[in-house]
């Protein structure tokens, strides 16, 4: 008779506390299988059996029959997700069992618990560095609803994991808000990844100080949040810190409903944060506010006070390391941010708050508008860049109908609430003014430590009681601009202690008529009843229109409110008009001072250049009564009768000359190509083109000399309509090409 044998055994959780003797063999009862021991290891080693792990894995073809599978030792590897060869079907997976029962919950993707299965056991795959959001389910065709999936996937990513997804578009609304918690991971995709939430709420960060996040290749559709901080709490909430984070390839796009819409909302104390290519457009809420992006704490949780171990923003380049800046962002687009709905002071298309160093560099601001006529009210606080208690550079930027109130607003608050206001750099910005007419200016301020230079202001139209640039506070440098056609009452405004507008150039070319009455073109109104050191030195004026305002007019003005205050260090020096032709009511003076006592004022020096036959009061205090020159401290010189310089015109091409240096060159009247020929290359002399027309205009320099990097006699082509180009000599017969807004291209 046969004899049985019987060997000890046990469940697998009971293998894995027990040590057996050397040489002994126990039988494992959830996986059949045998255990050998050594007297040392617990749970011992388990033998191979026929079929198992050196032979190939078993192959089930979709999550369903994986989820229908027994128990087996072999791993089992799934060929999709919904179906073979859909590339969600991911590595490897296990069978775990011996768990307490709900030890293992079923997140469809790397863990999968059978079909009536009491989470006891489980088919796993261990999430690595990367996962890729398809394995769990994520459907980058629209089809399948992939809210859940996304959420699932983050769930399970650990610290310091990417998301990965393939490009396609996702379907977000069975589960908008999704929350994106934990430091150190990332969502990537190598192409674009188009999350549609449905109208819901997109991704927000964790109510939690959180560090090392990187986003790129999203793009956010339909979402009245779509990148954000958590909206559920209370605004003291939002005084946690988001670090080291960086957006690049991000886009934001199209919602329209109820609520305050925002693009990207990091309202958290923030460091280290950079945004390289990035877009936001089509935003309108219909109730409330618009935002495009906004970063930093608003109200009593904000700070600016530097914390030495702060100290490693990123630099320039992007690159972690520096102390150059907290915040950059970089490449940035904001298109059409609409406010619809209530009267409301938050539509803004960037909005600044509370950094203490920002970086804004190559972005573009277009039509930002707070909207619901008659109720004028409504335009209030609607700005293209809204700039609050910053220190930074804002460069290379161009602005079109971006603020129905401004196109940006610097602001500076109480220390209270958002810190002292830093120093301010707006730098080789250009603004046009097609459709949307701020009621404020261009630029506007309420605190001053800024500087607005080398940059251009087209079409600029103003409201009536509005300024081009509104800076009537201390440390205000405005500086190498060119204002084209402005239609302004007041193209200037400043009155703070040490501020300087020096070296601008006004264009009025022909077809161009301001018709706001009481102009100043420079005015000036002191808030103080001391103040000192105002200068203007080294302006220029170019008319070749009419000047047909409906009351007086003043190239330089002040216009006294109230009691007069007293004023030290006034300059006005080296102011060149060229070309005035008045037509309309009313006088027109080159500098009109409204004092009681000009005489008591300290330190004044005027100097007035006028280029052209001019008959009107040149210098003029109160409404009616003209001063004499000795009035002023300091002197007063006066040129007149000059002859009226070359005529510029580009209807039909034009032949430049050396004296035109500094000119504006439009195409506006053309319609043909229209080639204008510089003049001999003199160091100093320089030349701006604008293409306003749509026909090729060609900048060709004498037959010897050169353009950039063009051969002798070629010509330089602009290609791109409402492009502007700029040329320069510092070499003797050759020309710089300074800067290029559009294409351009070389004569063959």
């Amino acid at each position: 008779m046969a004899g049985e044998l019987k060997l000890r055994r046990g469940t697998t959780q009971q293998h894995e506390v027990f040590t057996g003797a050397e040489a002994e063999v126990t039988v494992d009862t959830d996986t059949n299988s045998l255990v050998v021991h050594d007297g040392n290891t617990p749970g011992g080693n388990r033998a191979l059996m026929n079929g198992d792990s050196d032979a190939p894995p078993r192959t089930v073809a979709t999550i369903a029959e994986l989820r229908a599978l027994r128990a087996t030792n072999r791993p089992v590897q799934v060929l999709g997700y919904y179906k073979a060869g859909d590339g969600g079907g991911g590595p490897l997976r296990v069978y775990k069992t011996g768990a307490t029962p709900g030890t293992y919950i079923d997140n469809g993707g790397s863990v999968v618990v059978p079909e009536g299965g009491d989470g006891s056991a489980a088919w796993i795959f261990a999430t690595a560095k990367k996962v890729r959001a398809e394995e769990f389910g994520a459907d980058p065709t629209g089809v399948i609803p992939s809210g859940q999936r996304v959420r699932a996937a983050l769930g399970a990513l650990p610290d310091g994991a990417t998301l990965e997804f393939k490009p396609g578009t996702y379907d977000m609304s069975d589960s908008p808000n999704v929350t994106l918690a934990g430091n150190n991971k990332a969502l990537v995709c190598a192409g674009f990844a188009v999350f549609d939430f449905g109208g819901g709420l997109g991704f927000r960060f964790a109510e939690e100080d959180q560090r090392g996040w990187h986003l790129e290749g999203l793009e956010v559709v339909n979402s009245r949040i779509g990148i954000g901080r958590d909206v559920s709490g209370s605004p003291a909430t939002g005084n946690s810190l988001k670090e080291d984070f960086t957006f690049k390839r991000i886009r934001i796009r199209d919602y329209s409903g109820p609520g305050i819409a925002k693009g990207i909302e990091l309202e958290n104390r923030v460091r280290n944060i950079l945004l390289d290519d990035v877009s936001v457009q089509n935003i309108q809420s219909t109730t409330s506010a618009a935002l495009g992006i906004s970063v930093g704490l608003k109200g009593d949780n904000a700070t600016r006070t530097p914390d030495p171990e702060e100290e490693h923003a990123h630099g320039e380049d992007g690159t972690v390391g520096s102390a150059e800046s907290a915040v950059i962002l970089n490449n940035i687009r904001i298109r059409n941010i609409i406010a619809a709905g209530a009267a409301t002071s938050e539509n803004h298309g960037i909005l600044l708050n509370g950094s203490w160093r920002v970086i804004l560099n190559n972005f573009t601001i277009e039509t930002v508008k707070n909207v619901n006529p008659p109720d004028s009210t409504l335009q209030s606080g609607s700005e293209g860049l809204y700039v609050r208690a910053m220190d930074g550079i804002v460069s290379n930027g161009h602005l079109v109908d971006a603020g129905s109130y401004a196109y940006i607003m610097h602001k500076g608050e109480a220390s209270t609430t958002y810190g002292p206001l830093g120093e301010v750099e707006y730098d080789n910005l250009i603004f046009r003014t097609i459709n949307v007419e701020p009621i404020l200016g261009i630029i506007a301020s309420t605190r001053g430590n800024y500087r607005v230079h080398h940059s251009r202001i087209i079409d600029a139209r103003v409201s009536d009681e509005g300024s081009v640039i509104h800076g009537r506070q201390d440390n205000v440098r405005i500086e190498d601009n060119i204002f084209i056609r402005p239609r302004a009452r007041r193209l200037v405004f400043v009155g703070g202690n040490n501020t300087h507008v020096a070296r601008n150039k006004v264009y009025f070319p022909q077809g161009s008529i301001n018709e706001a009455s009481s102009t100043r073109l420079f005015s000036f109104n002191p808030t103080e009843d001391s103040t000192s050191g105002i200068v203007f030195d080294d302006n220029a004026i170019f008319f070749d229109a009419s000047w047909r305002g409906s009351a007086n007019n003043n190239i330089i003005a002040n216009i006294g409110q109230g009691s007069w205050p007293e004023i030290s260090d006034l300059v006005i020096s080296k102011l060149d008009i060229f070309g005035l032709h008045k037509v309309g009511v009313g006088k027109f003076r080159l500098v009109r001072i409204d004092a009681a006592d000009p005489s008591s004022n300290k330190n004044w020096k005027i100097s007035v250049n006028c280029h052209t036959p001019f008959r009107s009061p040149v210098i003029e205090h109160g409404v009616s009564l003209p001063v004499t020159f000795e009035s002023f401290t300091g002197g007063v010189s006066l040129r007149a009768e000059y002859p009226t310089p070359h005529e510029i015109t580009t209807g039909t091409g034009l032949g430049l000359l050396i004296s035109d240096t500094g000119a504006v060159i439009s195409n506006r009247p053309a319609t043909e190509i229209v080639t204008v020929t510089l003049p001999y290359a003199i160091p100093g002399t320089e030349f701006t083109f604008m293409r306003d027309a749509p026909y090729a205009l060609r900048v060709s320099p004498r037959s010897t000399e050169s353009i950039g990097a063009g051969e002798p006699g070629k010509y330089l082509q602009m290609d791109a309509d409402n492009s502007v180009l700029k040329v320069r000599c510092r070499i003797q017969g050759k020309w710089t090409l300074e800067s290029a807004t559009g294409a351009t291209s070389y004569e063959a």
